[in-house]
């Protein structure tokens, strides 16, 4: 990890650098120049050596990927074979306004291309969960004949019977669908002050995916190095930032708890 985290540092920082010079920008403006580099290519950009089914430091250009949607061209690009996603990591970072202040919170990106296989269509169909149950009922009646000769007797009425179906489950059917490629949005918020993360989905302050932890776990969460990297150098930069798109956090109605 440690050997990656050093890759991606120098990959930023040694861009655009003449010979025997010292680049003197902030770590933002490296970010931002190296994301327009990037995302003006029609090639992806990797260290030697690496492509972007083996490195979590290429930056995705112009085009398609494997599943034919657009790359996100000027982000970090990870599309391993084999396997059916792609992720994007939006290398820079936004402060986040949290009780309606900035200063301390940072979110990183990361856009998930999930390729979902196209399913057949189920016919419907009804089953029986107990006995069927059969009640009859005896509505004749004899009528007795009195007169001359011989008395006799005769059967006037019927017996009726009624099933009760109310055993019968029925299983509606399924329609087929086509592949599709689902978009997933997860943002990473940095706590500058108190050195962990939390992770939410699509946006949403109330879909919390991991709740607050150390910068030590978050290689549970994913693209350790990139968090780590702006952990440690966008906090000190954090009112240069641009303003995040995740919401406000408010403590009283927020997932993410103890904001302060």
């Amino acid at each position: 990890m440690k050997n990656s985290l050093l890759l991606f540092l120098c990959l930023l920082s040694s861009f655009s650098i003449e010979k025997g010079k010292t680049d003197e920008r902030s770590y933002l403006e490296i970010v931002k120049r190296y994301k327009i580099n990037s995302e003006n290519k029609y090639t992806d950009t990797c260290p030697a050596g690496k492509k972007p089914n083996n490195s979590l430091v290429c930056m995705a250009g112009i085009g398609k990927d494997k599943f034919g949607k657009e790359k996100i061209s000027g982000w970090s690009y990870f599309s391993p074979e084999g396997l059916d996603w792609i992720q994007y990591f939006d290398i820079e970072p936004y402060k986040v306004n949290v009780n309606g202040t900035y200063g301390r919170y940072i979110s990183l990106t990361k856009i998930t291309h999930k390729y979902k296989k196209p399913t057949a269509g189920v016919s419907g169909y009804s089953y029986q969960t107990g006995p069927t149950r059969t009640d009859c009922y005896d509505n004749r009646n004899i009528t007795e004949n009195s007169g001359y000769g011989s008395p006799s007797s005769s059967i006037g009425g019927s017996i009726t019977c009624k099933t009760d179906q109310r055993n019968i489950k029925n299983v509606p059917g399924r329609g087929s669908t086509e592949a599709y490629v689902e978009v997933i949005r997860a943002d990473h918020i940095l706590d500058c002050k108190r050195g962990r993360f939390s992770t939410i989905h699509d946006l949403n302050k109330y879909r919390v995916v991991t709740k607050w932890s150390p910068l030590s776990e978050v290689d549970k969460a994913g693209w350790t190095d990139i968090v780590e990297l702006t952990f440690s150098k966008a906090c000190k930069e954090i009112n240069q930032l641009s303003n995040s798109m995740v919401y406000s956090f408010i403590d009283s109605d927020s997932e993410l708890t103890e904001l302060n």
